[in-house]
């Protein structure tokens, strides 16, 4: 067993067990509950031999896999997706997005599928980037209402087959890249309202004093 057997879904359940931090041979039941399939019970009732085959088999899930490049195509469930790890061409709703799922360690662990859904979607997503060309069609606000929400429906059912479907092993490799480029957007994004607030500050300031009011005090 490697993480190319583990899906999403199955990683999330395990991240929920290991939180419980639960100690002794009951812990290493529960890991081994979710990793088979199985009840916790099950494992009392199996011979010495095969638990310590199945515990020396999980101790892949302690360490993740080494990269080895970003796959620019994703095939899934008879489908393919372009694959897109650059949050800097993100639209606003999809950074934001991004923003909620990465706020934590926490986070980050139960949304993997809805990360990756946002690589997938919506412009670089399917055969003729059919989204990009809706909203260049899109002339007022409300029509452009209407094509986001179809946007995020569609990301929301990839994301329920990527949680049911994808593997660990595929996920690693995407987030790791994305991540890296994700905390580089954030600091120079950051780093530019940082100026932009200095700057406003300096302007506000400047026409106080220009008007007369440089006396009233710092609550401005």
């Amino acid at each position: 067993m490697t993480w190319k057997d583990i899906t999403i879904r199955k990683y999330v359940e395990l991240y929920e067990v290991m939180q419980r931090k639960t100690k002794g041979i009951k812990g290493s039941y529960e890991v081994l509950a979710v990793l088979y399939d199985k009840p916790v019970e099950y494992f009392d009732n199996i011979p010495v031999k095969l638990l310590t085959k199945m515990l020396r088999e999980s101790k892949f899930i302690y360490s993740k896999p080494v990269s080895k490049g970003i796959p620019t195509i994703l095939k899934l469930n008879g489908k393919k997706y372009i694959i897109n790890v650059n949050p800097s061409e993100f639209i606003g709703g999809q950074y934001i997005d991004a923003s909620s799922y990465c706020k934590s360690e926490e986070t980050i662990n139960r949304n993997y599928h809805n990360i990756i859904s946002l690589l997938l979607s919506p412009y670089s997503l399917f055969s003729g980037n059919k989204f990009t060309k809706l909203v260049k069609k899109a002339k007022t606000k409300d029509e452009l209402v209407v094509v986001y929400d179809k946007i995020n429906k569609e990301r929301n059912i990839i994301a329920d087959e990527l949680y049911n479907h994808l593997t660990m092993d595929i996920v690693f490799q995407l987030s790791e890249y994305f991540f890296l480029l994700y905390q580089n957007l954030t600091k120079t994004t950051m780093d530019c309202l940082d100026k932009e607030i200095a700057r406003a500050k300096k302007i506000v300031k400047t026409s106080l004093n220009t008007n007369g009011m440089r006396d009233i005090g710092d609550g401005i």
